[in-house]
């Protein structure tokens, strides 16, 4: 082709893309609207509800012009203009999806007031558990069959808990008339104000009449209130046929041990109700909160794992009860068992080679003697690392560091001789003396080979008052004439050799 031709080409190119783009027809591009070319969304304005910049073309009240990204993340475009809204945001209960307000509206349009996305109670049920599938509970609330979410939550935030658009008391009382005499009676003339309607009751749907909460007292569902309550005449409230633990020990005699063992808990022996609820509770047996919910009303300080710490497994589940008994124990901490037994339970591979081999005097003390025992700065909880851990107890080595020391003793690894829960003999020696020794001194003596791992011979005739602290009845060993340690000795010799000293404790001159 001919650079002629070539040029044709090009301009011919340039007239058909003029034509196509309507250039030709002295428009202006900059004066284009948005719904010219989003045809998605010029579909949209047939919508039932359509966001007002939408319908008025204010496409720029959220899109940025040049770079056509929104002006803002997440609500704080949306409260641009919902202002009532940014303030509320300091409630005390906040919806999860608050952030982002179009998990729930539609930013353009919509056949749902006001801009949702779906239908309610559709839209709730996306994240929140809906009516159950298959046989129909035995009671629902009537807002709940009815899809009425809104007239129990607020969608945004609330000063209540479960973003209740009110107090208890205050919106259940809307329908339900405390004033009612048959009503008051059923609940033996107790309603008050402070009442709490959910300790009994659900607030969607139960397996029981009355919506009372599944996991519930049997004297209560069987309605013999009796059992506890003094049968309220006229319009007395009902009182207890007795008080504190006597009351619940009636029945639940099994517990009267546990509350007279050496260890009580301090509010199970003041009343049950300090954790249990006498009525119903959503948690069994009548707890009114689990593991560390529970247990954090008092023991707040101890719960909760501190950051950058190791924890203890069952504590940082919360599962306090798998340690401590919730009543009454014979042992220290209301422990369920003996402190060793009961850290054996679970470590069970400790537990089975404590019988194979010495066991470390602190594990008979207990193993809290060395680990923590909810959570620690070391992985396996232990109070300490390395040398300061045992120079707790073995206190005196830590003193005794003489002219010449021992690698590993210097470097704090004790583990590296010794078994932290048991070993061979008394030294808790991770092997025996000659095997351990050769382990790292594999040569032994070249110049000098003196026997080892025997008994002295019948003829040697050794002085009882020698440095080695030999006997006839001991084997002879590296340690017999080298310390473990440290020595003022080189090479660790427990006596110096010049003149033959050392050799002299043994045998005769």
């Amino acid at each position: 082709m001919t650079a002629f031709n070539r040029v044709c080409v090009f301009i011919l190119l340039v007239v058909v893309f003029a034509l196509s783009t309507g250039f030709n027809r002295d428009r202006d591009p900059s004066k284009a609207e948005c719904l010219d070319c989003h045809d998605d969304i010029k579909e949209l304005m047939n919508k039932k509800h359509v966001h007002y910049p939408v319908e008025a073309k204010q496409c720029d009240a959220c899109h940025d012009s040049e770079t056509f990204g929104l002006k803002e993340k997440g609500s704080a475009l949306c409260t641009v203009c919902h202002r009532d809204f940014a303030k509320e945001e300091a409630m005390k209960t906040v919806h999860p999806v608050v952030d982002e307000c179009t998990t729930c509206h539609s930013p353009h349009a919509s056949d749902n007031a006001p801009l949702l996305v779906d239908r309610v109670p559709a839209l709730c049920f996306t994240c929140h558990e809906g009516f159950p599938v298959g046989e129909r509970p035995a009671s629902v609330h009537a807002p709940f069959e009815d899809g009425a979410c809104g007239d129990c939550h607020n969608p945004h935030t609330s000063p209540n808990p479960s973003l209740l658009i009110g107090g208890l008391w205050d919106l259940c009382t809307t329908c339900h008339d405390a004033t009612d005499p048959g009503f008051n009676k059923a609940h033996l003339n107790l309603l008050t104000q402070e009442a709490d309607c959910l300790m009994c009751h659900k607030g969607h749907y139960s397996t029981k009449e009355g919506l009372v909460l599944e996991n519930a007292h049997a004297p209560f569902t069987e309605g013999l209130c009796d059992s506890c309550h003094v049968t309220p005449e006229g319009g007395a409230k009902a009182a207890l046929v007795a008080s504190g633990p006597e009351l619940c020990l009636t029945c639940h005699g099994d517990m009267d041990a546990s509350l007279k063992s050496k260890f009580v808990h301090l509010p199970a022996e003041e009343s049950c109700l300090n954790c249990h609820e006498p009525h119903a509770a959503p948690q069994s047996p009548l707890l009114k909160e689990t593991g560390v919910a529970l247990c954090g009303q008092c023991h707040a300080d101890n719960v909760t794992v501190v950051e950058g710490m190791k924890a203890h497994e069952p504590f940082s589940k919360g599962q306090c009860t798998d340690c401590h008994d919730s009543h009454g124990s014979e042992n220290a901490g209301i422990l369920a068992a003996p402190e060793k037994d009961l850290c054996l339970t679970c470590h069970a591979g400790v537990a089975e080679s404590l019988i194979k081999v010495h066991p470390h005097t602190a594990v008979e003390q207990g193993c809290v003697a060395c680990h923590q025992a909810h959570m620690a700065q070391s992985a396996t909880l232990l109070k300490d690392e390395g040398a300061p851990l045992c120079f707790r107890c073995h206190e005196s080595r830590a003193q005794r560091v003489s002219r010449f020391v021992h690698y590993p003793y210097r470097e704090g690894n004790c583990a590296t001789c010794h078994r932290p829960h048991g070993g061979v003999s008394n030294g808790n020696l991770v092997m025996d003396v000659e095997q351990l020794c050769t382990m790292c001194h594999p040569s032994r003596h070249k110049s000098f080979p003196h026997p080892t791992g025997v008994k002295p011979s019948a003829e040697l005739e050794i002085p009882p008052d020698n440095r080695l602290h030999f006997t006839r009845d001991d084997t002879l060993v590296c340690a017999t004439c080298h310390a473990p340690h440290t020595a003022d000795v080189v090479f660790l010799l427990r006596v110096g050799v010049i003149g033959g000293d050392l050799c002299y404790q043994c045998h005769q001159r």
